[in-house]
């Protein structure tokens, strides 16, 4: 992708009579850059999908129902008033036309309710996706949700090389147990401390950005 790129950047460039040398000499100083981004890139993508399958779908559901976006709005949950769970259901069927269930038929079919909760709740982030405050929010859940999947792989690889130290070079298995304890300490850490508040405090950011002056957003 990238060397089709430069090679009609540097057509352009001969073809137009322009200092080629110095021209070349800019585009080829973005490379470094374009390939740590890059590099970035697909290093999200594989920390992500397992961080999803080990912590996110355990404790949230892969179909969100349990994700706190959709606990806040329960009726039977104390996140938030009753009244302000009432703006905001009023506010998402005036938006959307969504009709959230009320108290009596939750209580009958909470499934439904969940269901129904987290579609309203992807039409809220749609509409609130440039609030900054909830973009700094998001970007600190995905952190400490992608931290597992990256302290995942990294526990393999350090097992790994454990295994291979049997029977090839001998390092100290004190090494291999110090880094996969401080792994370990680092992952209970983000699972306990980090990754839940972080949800949470984000399906409060949403729903704050989604109704000024419904929830309090400090």
């Amino acid at each position: 992708m990238i060397v089709p790129m430069i090679i009609a950047v540097m057509m352009l460039c001969c073809s137009v009579n322009i200092h080629v040398i110095g021209v070349i000499e800019y585009v080829l100083g973005f490379i470094p850059v374009v390939l740590f981004a890059s590099i970035g890139f697909l290093m999200r993508s594989i920390f992500k999908e397992p961080a999803k399958k080990i912590l996110q779908y355990p404790l949230f559901k892969e179909d969100e129902t349990r994700m706190p976006t959709t606990e806040f709005l329960l009726w039977h949950t104390s996140k938030m008033s009753k009244s302000q769970k009432r703006q905001i259901h009023q506010q998402v069927k005036n938006d959307f036309g969504i009709t959230l269930l009320s108290e009596a038929k939750e209580s009958q079919n909470e499934i439904e309710a969940r269901l129904t909760i987290v579609d309203a709740v992807g039409k809220i982030r749609n509409v609130t996706r440039g609030n900054p405050i909830l973009l700094k929010a998001n970007y600190e859940y995905g952190f400490w949700r992608n931290l597992i999947g990256g302290l995942a792989w990294a526990l393999a690889f350090v097992m790994s090389m454990w295994i291979i130290n049997f029977f090839t070079v001998s390092v100290s298995q004190s090494w291999f147990v110090v880094a996969a304890s401080l792994i370990l300490l680092v992952a209970l850490f983000d699972y306990f401390v980090c990754f839940g508040s972080c949800a949470r405090y984000y399906a409060k950011q949403l729903f704050a950005a989604y109704v000024p002056g419904v929830i309090n957003d400090k």
